[in-house]
Parts: structure tokens; sequence; C-alpha cells
């Protein structure tokens, strides 16, 4: 992963949608990054224009300068913070708010978003939520979603790391590592999660052969020992590491599950672009997680940079 130097927060004009800028503006002072506030104007209904078509420009009009007015006060009051620096970017709307989301992503070298799963701006208008998904799909960035429920912590200090068996994972550890650093008090508890045979064959419909018993518990313990040798890495750099190889139905479920248990403040995982039936289900894995965590979840795109 590259330096972080620029960390996006979109904004819809919900109170919801500015939690995320205290995890931001923290984020950014430990990496000396600048929070870039973007939004993105999305022209008034099509059934309004018709409705009123010699209104349409006057009223779209109106909406861009209010939505340019609060975000240059919402820069005013993260640049009232301190230490930090700010920008703010209103974009136009390129057939999605996801898609224009992303283009700015990509054009101004944002390292990092953070952003609230749902808000609501002006004319009731509900975009972060609907477009988190496609969003994910579209930037190679870790994205830290946060709950728009509950008040997300400044600080993450109990953070689960979910890895699985692919040929990547040390692109999750180690952005997560790199994010949040090693301070006194911040503990990384490593997990991984083997689901057994007969739950995946289930699923799919596929014959069981039980000699594949064998070669489950096989795989239990190379993730296990998978999880000791990260965990070493991790440590050497000062970093304080617990490891947990889970067993049991469904990935997401235990991941969740564990974090309760351990009061994460925080779940990572990676996210797939990768085509095919097993990265499918692989990146349904990480909504799971996103949605039956109940705490902040970063997700890790599992693909450099292009």
């Amino acid at each position: 992963m590259t330096d972080i130097r620029n960390i996006l927060v979109p904004l819809d004009g919900s109170r919801l949608a500015e939690l995320a800028i205290p995890a931001a503006v923290n984020l950014a002072r430990r990496h000396g990054a600048t929070v870039r506030l973007a939004s993105v104007h999305v022209p008034i209904p099509v059934t309004a224009a018709i409705e009123a078509p010699g209104l349409e420009a006057g009223i779209d009009e109106t909406l861009r300068v209010d939505t340019a007015t609060y975000l240059a006060h919402s820069a005013e009051s993260v640049t009232s913070l301190g230490g930090i620096g700010v920008a703010t970017e209103l974009e136009g709307s390129e057939g999605s708010v996801a898609r224009s989301l992303a283009s700015h992503v990509h054009e101004t070298g944002v390292d990092l978003v953070a952003m609230t799963t749902h808000g609501r701006g002006g004319l009731g208008r509900l975009w972060l939520g609907s477009v988190a998904e496609q969003f994910l799909r579209l930037v190679d960035v870790p994205v830290l979603l946060l709950r728009a429920n509950d008040p997300p912590p400044e600080v993450f200090h109990r953070i689960v790391v979910a890895l699985d068996d692919s040929d990547q994972r040390d692109r999750i550890w180690s952005t997560a590592l790199q994010l949040f650093g090693n301070d006194p008090g911040t503990v990384y508890s490593l997990i991984t999660v083997v689901e057994p045979r007969t739950a995946f064959t289930e699923r799919m419909n596929l014959p069981f052969d039980a000699t594949e018993l064998d070669a489950e518990e096989d795989h239990g313990t190379l993730a296990a020992n998978d999880l000791t040798a990260i965990a070493g890495r991790m440590r050497a750099g000062g970093a304080t590491v617990t490891t947990a190889a889970l067993t049991g139905r469904g990935i997401g479920r235990q991941v969740a599950e564990f974090a309760s248990s351990v009061e994460a403040d925080l779940v990572v995982c990676g996210m797939h672009s990768a085509r095919g039936l097993e990265r499918i289900l692989l990146r349904s894995v990480s909504g799971k997680i996103l949605h039956n965590a109940g705490r902040p979840v970063l997700v890790v795109p599992l693909a450099e940079r292009r």
C-alpha cells in the first residue's frame, strides 16, 4: 500500500455522513494526510423537471450553490481542529453517485476513503447507503465503512483482522498495521475461518466424500500455522497480536461473532475483484461481515492500484 496522503470523506449534506469526519481527521493527523471532503451534485428528479420545466435550471443551480456552501462550511469546521490540510470538491454526477466518487478517487490520488453507510441529504435524497456496495467494486483503495446509527470511535484500539487463504492476504494485515500502527493499547486479533466442507457441499448440492474430513483437519492446522507466522512478523514490528483459527458454518457470521466477543472497535477484511465462483463467494463474505459485525469495517481491495 502507498503512503497515506489523501483521505476522502464523501458527504451528502447529512449529519450522519459527517460521522466519518472524526476518524478521518485522526488518521490524517497520524499520517500527515489531507482530508478531502467531496459531494456529488445530483440533478433534480426528472419528474420535477417535467412538472416545472421553466424552473429546472434555476433550482438545479440553487442546489449546486447550496452544496458548495455546505462543503465550504464543513471544511472550515475541520480546519478549525488544526493540524491537517483540508480540500473540497463538488463533483458532477457521471451516471451514478458511486461512479462519480470513484472517478474522484482515481483522479485525485485518494489513498483511503472513510464514509458512513447511510446518510440523508436535502430534498429527501438518500445516496450514501445505496452507493456503498457499488462504490466498493469501483475503487482499488481501502474503504473504512462506518455505521451511521452508532457514533464511531475516533481511534481504533481493538482490531480484528479477518484473513483467508488467498495469496494476497498479506495486503490485509499490512494495510491495517500501516493505517493504525502499534500504539500502546492497540491489539490486533488475527483470525481465519475454516468452513466445514460439508457446509459448502450442502449449499452447492455437491457429493460429499467422508475422506475429506481429514483434509479439513489438515487445512485447519495449516491455517493456524499461517496465522502464527503472520503474527510473528507483526510482533517483530512492535505490534500486539493474538490469533484464532475458527471452524464453523458461515464465514461472515463467524467473524462477526468473534468481533463481538472481543468487543472489537473495527473489523478488517479483504474484497476480491477477480471473477469466478470462488471469488464471488469470497466477495459475499465481506458484505456479510459488514452487515453482521455491528461495528466499523475496513475493506481492503485485493488488487494493486492500476
